[in-house]
């Protein structure tokens, strides 16, 4: 077997804000799966916002729009 090294390209969508513009994410626990996703929190909450421990819920959100118009979407977090 053989290890191969290859450049980092990133897949679509992975728009960049110029200027950037910072964003907060979290590690969220599914209680019942047992499963920590990692996701972009809802836009205007601050990391000083968030809390270890404190209740999340699943979202979508609008990521960008495309050149074609179209509303990209992801899914993400917000505070419970």
């Amino acid at each position: 077997m053989e290890l191969h090294r290859k450049p980092l390209r990133t897949p679509p969508p992975y728009p960049a804000t110029d200027p950037f513009e910072p964003f907060a994410v979290a590690a969220v626990e599914l209680a019942d799966e047992g499963l920590i996703v990692l996701g972009k929190v809802a836009d205007g909450t601050l990391a000083a916002d968030l809390t270890i421990g404190m209740e999340m819920e699943l979202t979508t959100m609008p990521l960008f729009t495309d050149d074609k118009g179209v509303e990209r979407i992801v899914y993400g977090w917000r505070i419970a």
